[in-house]
């Protein structure tokens, strides 16, 4: 294994420093330790650790206030001779970037580790497999409740059976968390849909209904006219249908204008598309405690709870807004639809009026109950219907909710030893 043999930097005042295979350093506060700690960080991987407060620094402008005069450099000799460098320098107000030479890679065990630790779980997972040794297929299967999954979604990669494991995992995971996510909007929307359905209407219940509108419309007694052709409560039930098709239309109309106005009251910045996707960076820079901005270098943090918390406002509102710009989407396409179809039945109900007015005097009939009685017949057999739809809708509902949950605990089961 190879060591170094020599350091030398202006790092601190400056290092000139002879090394052996295990070389300690020790010494009072102040004596230089860490300035030769430095110095080989700087050479080998172009960072220093604990500057400032900081975890690692790497920007050049920072690590110059660890030199003097108009550069800053850091050397390192292994002991076949090979050599690492890594310099900067001022020019005028500005610190150019810097130029370095590694002709192999440096390992900091420690440092590595200590990433390693502070990293997510995924991070964790992924190093510890990378350390732990040989992995294969049949120690893997030992672990599962069921093979057939892992081996299935395996077969995507050629890859070695440590890093196939991660990416197994990271499907899995993801595939868990998407169809949990579903499984929870599956769930809100049949308590939604069931709240308020009372029992459902069985076939002879519907039979019943439909006898019901039947002999109430036997009891509509016709209009004999002159020319015996048309009947006015023919064109009272044009003109009932020209009413209701006005009325539905209008009522349609008030819905997308309600919608419209709740819409306008919510303003989605042009920087919409933007935050979405800084969303995930900010929560994650919330959690881990960053420090220093992520998203642009700044060495003073924000405070990212407030920001990941101003970030889900906007998130809500782009959601409220998509929501309601769908809605508006389909009331337009009603609204539309429910107009040509009133002015259908109004042009109908006219029709049929001017025939009739055309047929001349009529012997007057009172069908005002009757026709009473048959518009009730049809709108509970309308109702019944309507739930019979429904009750339709909840159960297509909870077929595919009990997919999804039969898919959930067979991918959430690679997260589970025997």
């Amino acid at each position: 294994m190879s060591y170094f043999k020599h350091v030398e930097s202006n790092v601190k005042g400056g290092v000139n420093v002879e090394l052996g295979e295990k070389t300690i350093i020790v010494g009072p506060n102040g004596s230089g330790k860490s300035a030769v700690q430095n110095s080989l960080e700087l050479a080998t991987r172009g960072f220093v650790t604990d500057l400032t407060g900081r975890d690692e620094v790497r920007k050049e402008s920072d690590l110059f206030a660890l030199g003097d005069g108009d550069e800053l450099f850091a050397q390192a000799l292994l002991d076949d001779d090979t050599t690492f460098r890594w310099g900067t320098h001022k020019s005028g107000k500005s610190v150019k970037k810097a130029e370095s030479e590694h002709p192999c890679g440096v390992a900091w065990p420690v440092l590595d580790i200590e990433s390693m630790l502070k990293g997510n779980a995924e991070t964790q997972r992924k190093w510890l497999m990378q350390v732990a040794g040989t992995v294969n297929r049949a120690g893997v299967h030992a672990y599962l409740t069921d093979t057939d999954i892992y081996d299935h979604i395996a077969a995507r990669y050629s890859l070695p059976e440590a890093e196939t494991l991660t990416k197994v995992l990271e499907v899995s995971a993801s595939s868990a968390r998407k169809t949990k996510a579903q499984i929870t909007a599956a769930e809100q929307t049949i308590e939604s849909m069931s709240r308020g359905l009372g029992a459902e209407p069985s076939e002879r219940d519907l039979t019943a209904l439909r006898q019901a509108v039947e002999e109430c419309e036997g009891q509509v007694v016709a209009h004999p006219s002159a020319g015996g052709q048309l009947s006015l409560s023919t064109v009272e039930r044009a003109q009932e249908s020209a009413v209701q098709a006005f009325r539905y239309t209008a009522e349609l109309q008030t819905k997308l204008g309600a919608a419209q106005e709740q819409r306008a009251q919510i303003q989605v910045p042009a920087t919409a598309k933007l935050i979405q996707s800084l969303s995930v960076t900010v929560k994650l820079a919330a959690e881990l405690n960053m420090q220093g901005c992520v998203l642009c270098g700044n060495e003073v943090p924000p405070d990212w709870n407030n920001l990941s918390a101003e970030y889900d406002r906007y998130l809500e509102r782009f959601a409220e807004a998509q929501q309601l710009d769908t809605l508006i989407e389909v009331l337009t396409s009603q609204v539309a639809r429910a107009q040509g179809q009133a002015e259908d039945a109004i042009s109908s109900w006219e029709r049929l009026q001017a025939e009739y007015d055309a047929q001349g005097p009529e012997v007057a009939v009172d069908n005002t109950a009757a026709l009473q009685a048959v518009r009730e017949a049809q709108a509970r057999l309308s109702e019944a219907e309507g739930a019979v739809s429904n009750w339709k809708r909840v159960r297509d509902e909870r077929e595919l909710l009990k997919e999804k949950k039969g898919h959930y605990q067979t991918i959430k089961f690679l997260r589970v030893a025997r």
